[in-house]
């Protein structure tokens, strides 16, 4: 099977996969560049990298953000504000690549764990990235949602009172390493998606997830289940066990 590059791209680090079609064959992360032209260069670099001396022809990239999937190109990142209508067939022409693919970040994560991680088989199921932000994305009856736009799933952007929003305040919950707030945030933001979703589970990937996770899921699950109790079944919450899962799901793109 052809080999794909996936890029993985994030506000803190950037992990790039060879990927042939049941495995991950070579990867690399780097920190996230500073500046457009360190981003560009830094990038070529990574992709020559991965390419080594295979002839591979197809590149799919998540990227934090509003994506323009078919365009390929990068409308705006919150946690990397000098990315603007950044076109990857544009910037990466020299590269040879012949199938280009972009998406949101979390909806690549989502996309690889409803393919083969916990999620596998689920129909109804709420994708979430714990990071440099809080990332979101949807599959409702087994089909991929991402609205009219393309552009649904900005669940960091839940308000949380008139002045602030989900992800503000995960940050600084995030930041004193203060869990049990988190915890309860988190609990806070799943009863809304759970109310206007319905999903059968919520699976959680990034790396304070991964990392912190035992530490302020406990909280998550003890308040979702007082809120929820009596009224609807409380969803599953799963960690990701994939490991580079959302440069998997940026290889997958074109599937």
């Amino acid at each position: 099977m052809e080999k794909t590059i996936g890029l993985d791209i994030g506000g803190t680090k950037i992990t790039g996969i060879v990927w042939d079609g049941k495995a991950i064959v070579r990867e690399l992360t780097i920190v996230t560049p500073r500046t457009l032209f360190e981003f560009r260069h830094n990038l070529g670099k990574l992709v020559n990298f991965l390419k080594g001396k295979d002839k591979i022809s197809r590149l799919g990239v998540g990227m934090a953000g509003y994506v323009d999937r078919k365009n390929k190109k990068i409308l705006a990142s919150p946690n990397i504000r000098y990315i603007q209508n950044f076109s990857f067939p544009i910037n990466f022409k020299e590269y040879g690549f012949k199938k280009i693919f972009a998406d949101n970040d979390a909806s690549c994560f989502l996309r690889a764990e409803m393919a083969m991680g916990q999620t596998k088989g689920l129909k109804n199921v709420v994708g979430l990235i714990f990071g440099t932000g809080v990332g979101g994305a949807f599959y409702l009856d087994g089909r991929h949602y991402r609205g009219f736009e393309n552009l649904g799933g900005e669940v960091g952007r839940l308000p949380f009172g008139y002045n602030t929003n989900w992800e503000k305040e995960y940050q600084k919950a995030r930041d004193k390493r203060d869990f049990k707030q988190l915890g309860i945030l988190t609990a806070q933001a799943l009863y809304g998606l759970t109310n206007i979703l319905n999903p059968q589970a919520f699976v959680i990937g990034g790396s304070v997830a991964v990392v912190e996770g035992k530490k302020f899921l406990p909280h998550v699950r003890k308040e979702l289940n007082t809120a929820l109790s009596g009224k609807q079944s409380v969803p599953e919450i799963f960690v990701s066990k994939l490991t580079n899962a959302g440069a998997i799901g940026a290889a997958l793109l074109d599937k």
